[in-house]
């Protein structure tokens, strides 16, 4: 009779995954972070709405990382619920792009921004179990993300000054899709 270790499926390394992941999902960042404000404010918005609706981030992640972290803690589904989290922001993300009430604004932003909400730390967690677990250096991981971020934020005012800030959002509403494809690739979390 087989060992039970000869009959498991090897485990794929998660390093390509995880930095995946970080890459895409900080080059999101590097467009919603600087490029949304003056996006906002050509719609119309002024600095009173704008500065309300991007305090819509910070109170989410007041909120959002209780209901989160219940979520996962109960179902152990932390790779589930990033996917779904980054498909939903994804999807509102775009409906960002596409809204031109600030009624709509404020809600499809909220639910970007809570939807989004575990997104890091739940993958901080993830790689930092990996790392232990497989022996890599973490920060080798992250700087995936990091480096993405500076090109991304850097780089992309061409992008916008030549095709306009609303072909922005709808990028980076894509990135957040390809991070969620990333997700799927995660490891699951080590059993406790």
């Amino acid at each position: 009779m087989p060992d039970a270790t000869e009959t498991e499926a090897p485990r794929r390394d998660p390093r390509p995954a995880l930095a995946t992941y970080y890459a895409v999902y900080f080059a999101q960042m590097g467009i919603v972070l600087p490029f949304l404000p003056p996006w906002l404010a050509a719609r119309g918005l002024g600095n009173g709405a704008i500065a309300l609706l991007l305090a819509a981030n910070p109170l989410a992640k007041l909120v959002a990382p209780w209901t989160w972290g219940r979520w996962a803690d109960r179902s152990g589904a932390r790779r589930g619920l990033v996917v779904a989290g980054l498909v939903l922001a994804s999807a509102a993300l775009a409906g960002v792009s596409m809204a031109t009430a600030a009624a709509a604004l404020f809600i499809l932003f909220g639910a970007y921004a809570f939807a989004a909400a575990p997104a890091l730390p739940f993958a901080e967690a993830t790689a930092l179990e990996q790392s232990e677990r497989l022996g890599f250096a973490y920060g080798r991981i992250r700087l995936a993300g990091s480096i993405s971020f500076m090109a991304v934020a850097a780089g992309f005012g061409l992008v916008v000054d030549r095709l306009g800030g609303t072909i922005g959002l709808r990028i980076a509403a894509l990135a957040l899709a390809l991070a969620a494809a990333a997700a799927v690739r995660w490891p699951p979390p080590e059993a406790p």
